[in-house]
């Protein structure tokens, strides 16, 4: 199959999008930091517990679900992932208090951990075999980019709106990749 490079691969550009959106929670949080400080009534350096828990999670657990995505599918991995983020990010807006806010962290870090891997590992799949190094350094430019135009703007929405809107809008965000990465992959990949 011969690829026009003048038009992005769809494994490539939602391979980008998703990656766009891991790097847009992975950072929203430092925007939102003084807005949850005074909503649960602690200080601001309490609150940067909120990326700390989710960045431990991210940390401790992409091993594990890398090994994991090599086991069951990459595939499967990606999509239970996406769920858990997206269904993390509902349950967030919601957070009744700051230990449980805490807790959504966490489970909003682990679930973007099975997204990483499973993604770079897809797109590396579906690369042209002398595009891989590019294809790759493209897809992580989503989480890149994400740091102008995924957490500042959603941090001036979240001022806006309330920081709850944010996750909302996250949530949703992660069903429709979800549906995305079901069309993308059934169509090219094998499972």
């Amino acid at each position: 199959m011969k690829i026009n490079p003048k038009v992005p691969p769809a494994e490539l550009a939602v391979g980008w999008l998703t990656m766009f959106l891991i790097g847009t929670e992975l950072f929203i949080f430092s925007p939102l930091l003084p807005t949850l400080a005074v909503n649960y009534d602690v200080s601001s350096k309490v609150a940067g517990l909120c990326v700390t828990t989710f960045s431990l999670a991210y940390m401790v657990t992409a091993p594990l679900f890398g090994h994991v995505s090599d086991r069951v599918g990459k595939r499967r991995v990606l999509i239970c992932c996406l769920l858990a983020f997206g269904t993390a990010n509902l349950l967030t807006a919601s957070a009744v208090n700051f230990p449980w806010l805490l807790a959504l962290r966490l489970f909003a870090g682990a679930a973007a951990a099975g997204v990483s891997p499973s993604i770079y590992a897809l797109v590396g799949d579906a690369a042209p075999p002398n595009r891989r190094a590019t294809w790759l350094a493209l897809t992580v430019s989503g989480l890149l980019v994400s740091i102008a135009l995924g957490a500042s703007p959603a941090g001036l929405v979240g001022a806006t709106l309330g920081w709850g809107a944010v996750f909302v809008a996250l949530a949703v965000f992660s069903l429709v990749l979800v549906a995305l990465n079901c069309w993308v992959l059934a169509q090219r990949l094998p499972p």
